[in-house]
Parts: structure tokens; C-alpha cells; sequence
């Protein structure tokens, strides 16, 4: 259709999950509309498109989470201290780490960065994707055996989303 009326756009939007149609006007959109229902068998409705709202913290806060999972094999064991503090606007999300001994293995801070990402990507009170927060992993705690990966991922998500 875009091929035979060049004057509207379609794009799709990862974020809000809806195909945004622009044309050139009301009319312009009520008939691409209905010929996209009567020619192609389509339906669908016609909204406003949603508002990308963002979220982000006023104050410092600490967070810790621990995550513990037992089964009947080898369980899952993680604890997570981080630090989150505001940042200035369009400054986006940072990440550093500041641990101090042997206290959590330098392997898994990748592991809780990527958990707080994922946290920051879903959003934590209104669904909107969080933007301008610090985050100091400071302190954590693991086990020998069963500490791994994911272990690290939950606990950096849940401290991440909890104490938001």
C-alpha cells in the first residue's frame, strides 16, 4: 500500500508496541483504513499513539537483595548491595563497581549489570523504562557451589526493582 500512496508512514515501535500509520490528515487515514479492511481482510483499531513516558529516582537510596533457591541438586545463591543514586537528565544508566576483597567474584558483576538492565528496560512503577540513575555495586555475598550467572542476574534485577 505504502508503494501505491508514498503520503503515508508506517513504522513500528519496540518500545510501546504499537504500529504508528501517519498520513495526511483524519480523511487520509480513514481511508487507508478501510481499504487495508476491505482489500486485505485486516482489522484492527484506530488509537493515538501512547506517550513514551520515562521513570527515574529523585533521591539515594541502598538496595540489597539476596536470592536464595534450593532444590533438589545444586541451588542458586546470590546477595547484592548496590548503591543508586540520581543522575543529571539524558545522562542515562551507570553502572560501576566497587567491591572491595574477595567478597563476590569479579565474574558476576557482568551477571548484575545485566539483571539491573533488564529491570531498568521493563520499567518498575508505571511499566516506562527507567533513565538517569547511577548504580554502585558495592557488596554481595556468594556461595562456592551454588552461585552462578542467573543467581547474580535475579538478585541484581531484585535489588534493582525493590528498592526502587
Amino acid at each position: 500500500m505504502h508503494e501505491e500512496d508514498p503520503a503515508f508512514v508506517f513504522t513500528t515501535d519496540p518500545e510501546l508496541h504499537q504500529t504508528i500509520v501517519a498520513a495526511q490528515g483524519d480523511l487520509h487515514l480513514d481511508v487507508l483504513a478501510e481499504r487495508l479492511r476491505r482489500r486485505f481482510k485486516v482489522h484492527f483499531d484506530l488509537v493515538e499513539p501512547r506517550v513514551r513516558f520515562r521513570e527515574t529516582i529523585k533521591m539515594p537510596a541502598d538496595a540489597t537483595y539476596r536470592h536464595k533457591k534450593q532444590s533438589g541438586g545444586a541451588g542458586q545463591f546470590a546477595e547484592v548491595a548496590l548503591r543508586l543514586a540520581p543522575k543529571s537528565r539524558d545522562s542515562g544508566i551507570g553502572f560501576k563497581e566497587s567491591l572491595s576483597g574477595q567478597c563476590v567474584d569479579r565474574v558476576f558483576v557482568p551477571s548484575v549489570e545485566r539483571g539491573m538492565q533488564n529491570a531498568c528496560g521493563e520499567g518498575i512503577l508505571a511499566g516506562y523504562r527507567v533513565v538517569d540513575v547511577g548504580v554502585d555495586f558495592y557488596d554481595g555475598k556468594m556461595h562456592p557451589v551454588d552461585s552462578n550467572d542467573i543467581s547474580f542476574q535475579v538478585a541484581g534485577y531484585w535489588a534493582f526493582e525493590k528498592h526502587f
